[in-house]
């Protein structure tokens, strides 16, 4: 179920109330009905499979934390890992590896022709796989305790909010939450209506708007020439950010409005003064999950800098191939691992040494970050190499006005980019809600910033109106392929 349906825009009242209205422990039964119905919605098979891994998991936990010795704690351990990542591997990579093996040996005259793999892929299996991998990691590092309650542990793995793509919650910040008694409350509402207001706004107000623009240039990129390159990655910079952004918010609101605090996956990325900024930044959850799950059992930092290099050259390749079994997402991970490598070898010392401004540095890291977007973008490695050729050689006389008349832009079209980005700057101060909500001690200014408050909600509505955009239809989420 899509957030900006009209079917969870109908059923999501309807939950919220009955939450608040039911007894405490009546309340994860009601969470975990809606989480399976929710998914349900997408596909009534993929359900069933998750509900068998859930189960896997949850008692190969239970036997980790019961065995006494390691040689069985281990099996239990790679039993889990097996089971969760063998299933990501088939329904995700098998397509991927069986189409490039076959295509090799094909070459090498081995095959006679080449083998393609269709397996139906569970919408955010990739979210399911890596949260319940955090649960039993930390079982069997000893780091937490297993829940043994298997109506809590499957509502832990299946949290509707989240489900579907994140943000990836660790099981001792999410568990506890679950078990918790909560009791309604004003600043929890009001900050989880302002979430979802940020989000449908970065939804269905920039990210559907600037969608249309993007495509004209990645659906025919043998068309496209510099200019437009240029502008379509840029739009769907702000795309990506805002379609993805904007789910998080959406659920972090749902389910703060129900007491639960999620992790927030993003923190303004596009002022980051480095790639190594922008990671801190830029899907939070994910990224600080390969570094305590990958990153660090390989060793991290320690050690020489050739051994942190490829400690980080894996994990951005891994990075890539987590977001889509294509080698495009592949090379987007491998260009950020080099980003990061030239970093730590040579850029540090030059940018302290320079003394850059941190507005060069941040433009800097922004057109780094864009070009790296060409590769995610494009729908294959072959059409990501063609932008990137039409970027470079793409120029001519006439490169704007065969752009702009190619992308059917008009003074129109580019108020309304305008006023959409306005609306994302006046988005960035919503956070400054919440610090205004959960003051305990009343302040002699709260009346002058509640006033500045209202009158920034009334400015990003009214933006968002007057670009009409919001009537329009949303689409689905660039990050539920994933």
């Amino acid at each position: 179920m899509n957030f900006v349906s009209f079917e969870f825009l109908a059923v999501f009242p309807l939950v919220f109330l009955g939450y608040w209205i039911l007894p405490q422990k009546y309340r994860t039964i009601l969470l975990l009905i809606v989480s399976y119905l929710f998914y349900i919605y997408w596909n009534k098979w993929a359900a069933l499979f998750f509900l068998g891994t859930t189960v896997l998991s949850y008692m190969s936990a239970i036997y980790i934390a019961r065995q006494k010795k390691d040689k069985r704690r281990k099996l239990w351990f790679l039993f889990a890992l097996v089971v969760n990542l063998g299933c990501l591997f088939w329904f995700k990579y098998l397509g991927f590896f069986t189409w490039n093996i076959t295509t090799l040996f094909h070459a090498t005259g081995i095959l006679d022709k080449v083998f393609v793999t269709h397996v139906l892929l569970p919408v955010g299996i990739s979210f399911h796989t890596f949260q319940t991998l955090a649960y039993v990691i930390d079982v069997y590092k000893k780091q937490i305790e297993p829940e043994y309650d298997f109506i809590y542990f499957a509502l832990y793995v299946s949290y509707f909010p989240q489900l579907v793509a994140g943000p990836i919650e660790r099981p001792s910040a999410l568990l506890p939450q679950l078990h918790a008694k909560h009791s309604i409350n004003r600043n929890d509402l009001m900050i989880g209506f302002q979430f979802m207001l940020r989000g449908y706004i970065k939804k269905l107000v920039i990210a559907d708007f600037f969608a249309p623009y993007v495509e004209q240039v990645y659906a025919r990129p043998l068309l496209a020439n510099g200019p437009g390159v240029v502008l379509a990655t840029i739009l769907f910079a702000f795309q990506i950010y805002c379609d993805f952004s904007g789910y998080s918010d959406i659920a972090v609101g749902c389910a703060r409005m129900m007491g639960i605090h999620l992790t927030q996956n993003f923190a303004s990325p596009y002022t980051a003064v480095s790639i190594r900024d922008f990671w801190r930044r830029w899907h939070i959850s994910l990224s600080s999950w390969f570094m305590d799950y990958v990153y660090k059992p390989l060793g991290g930092s320690r050690g020489k800098k050739s051994r942190q290099c490829f400690n980080i050259m894996v994990v951005f390749l891994l990075s890539g191939l987590w977001h889509g079994a294509h080698w495009n997402y592949v090379i987007w991970g491998m260009i950020h691992g080099i980003y990061l490598v030239c970093d730590i070898l040579f850029l540090r010392k030059l940018k302290c040494k320079w003394m850059i401004p941190e507005f060069i540095m941040t433009m800097v890291t922004f057109l780094e970050v864009c070009f790296a977007w060409i590769f995610f973008r494009s729908a294959s490695l072959t059409e990501a190499l063609i932008l990137v050729r039409k970027l470079i050689t793409g120029w001519s006389f006439y490169g704007i006005t065969d752009m702009v008349s190619a992308m059917n832009f008009s003074v129109n079209v580019l108020a309304r980019i305008i006023l959409s980005l306005l609306c994302l700057k006046f988005l960035k101060n919503i956070p400054k809600w919440n610090s205004l909500n959960e003051k305990t001690v009343p302040d002699k200014k709260d009346g002058i910033l509640s006033f500045g408050i209202i009158f920034e909600c009334i400015v990003v509505i009214a933006l968002a109106w007057i670009s009409l955009l919001a009537a329009n239809v949303g689409s689905s989420f660039i990050y539920f392929q994933f």
